[in-house]
């Protein structure tokens, strides 16, 4: 009886005899095909690929498993380290990223497997975003960051995803000095200097300790617009929060 789960039990208990590993592969093998996933059958079988390093007969197992059970959480991140055993490290990713959409409360789980697939292939735009947004779904803004920078470096015309991908974190939260700092660096780069006032104007307000940075962001502002009132403006802020008069008044009076 092929649909007696008992049957498929007593079978996986036997899988160590190796004598009778392939006619116990052969009957789950059928099972499977004719779509019955008892535990000891989706358990085993995939098990038995792995020892014959048959990861493509593994990848398929689990690609139709999640047909059936696309909310089964383990079963994409075995299928995205299948791909990477395997050295298909654009599967691999994109596996992770649909993980991600069904699940976004597994964000922390899913670094170190993402950290693995980026070593390998760190000039990847798409994982990189990808990282950047786990990193902000687990918490970790500060490290999102400094994906984000790493992104810019590999791909300087990444910035108007990366402006887009900061305004929304910037809600989720707010006033953050990492990301209030990067969006300003890179609307300067993408010459929307009002704009970057406005996110560094929050930073002067809510962050002294970056009163020194912002100064550095505002003379590039300056370098392109000598006249910008409100960069002149918010420089003689500073100086006067600190106490530099003569600075301040320099600035006050341009």
């Amino acid at each position: 009886d092929q649909k007696n789960e008992l049957i498929y039990d007593e079978l996986a208990k036997l899988i160590q005899k190796k004598s009778l590993i392939n006619k116990i592969k052969q009957q789950f093998e059928i099972a499977f095909k004719n779509k019955i996933f008892y535990t000891s059958i989706i358990t085993t079988l995939p098990k038995l690929y792995l020892e014959e390093k048959n990861y493509n007969a593994a990848i398929t197992c689990y690609q139709t498993l999640l047909t059936t059970f696309p909310e089964e959480f383990s079963y994409y991140k075995i299928l995205s380290e299948l791909y990477f055993r395997k050295r298909d490290y654009e599967s691999a990713s994109k596996t992770l990223e649909k993980l991600i959409k069904i699940a976004p409360y597994k964000s922390e789980e899913l670094i170190p497997p993402i950290e693995q697939i980026i070593n390998k292939i760190p000039r990847h735009a798409s994982l990189r975003i990808l990282y950047s947004n786990v990193l902000f779904k687990a918490f970790k803004p500060n490290e999102a960051c400094q994906q984000i920078e790493t992104l810019i470096k590999y791909h300087p015309r990444k910035k108007s995803d990366s402006i887009a991908l900061l305004r929304k974190q910037n809600d989720a939260f707010p006033n953050n000095p990492s990301i209030l700092y990067l969006i300003s660096d890179l609307l300067i780069q993408s010459e929307l200097y009002t704009e970057s006032l406005e996110f560094i104007q929050c930073l002067i307000e809510y962050h002294h300790s970056y009163c020194d940075k912002c100064l550095l962001l505002m003379q590039k502002i300056l370098n392109y617009h000598p006249n910008h009132c409100l960069a002149l403006e918010l420089i003689g802020h500073i100086y006067y929060q600190q106490e530099n008069y003569h600075q301040c008044f320099h600035y006050f009076e341009q």
